[in-house]
């Protein structure tokens, strides 16, 4: 996978994770196809600008609001131009893979 470094300087930890620790690891390490190290860099990215911001993610309300609003979306271009939804939800999941991927 790799990671741009944009630094010379190097930090080295050793760190205890429990066993549920360790699966999430696991699983970062299984999804993202990378190595332990690059998998916790990885987390600690994504991570650690919430945290030090002081922001939670409730992701379940988070999702729940874009079924929400997709279900709303689909429904007003359904009733406009039916034919559109395919067109919509193909726009859609080019998008994902193209920024989300």
């Amino acid at each position: 996978m790799g990671f741009v470094v944009n630094t010379n300087e190097f930090y080295t930890f050793s760190v205890r994770l429990t066993s549920d620790e360790k699966a999430i690891l696991d699983s970062i390490i299984a999804a993202k196809s990378c190595t332990r190290a690059e998998a916790i860099r990885l987390a600690l990215r994504v991570g650690a600008p919430l945290l030090a911001a002081n922001i939670s993610v409730n992701l379940t309300r988070v999702l729940m609001a874009l079924e929400i609003l997709l279900a709303e979306c689909l429904e007003r271009v359904d009733r406009r131009d039916p034919e559109k939804v395919a067109q919509l939800v193909d726009t859609a999941a080019k998008r994902v893979d193209e920024f989300h991927a």
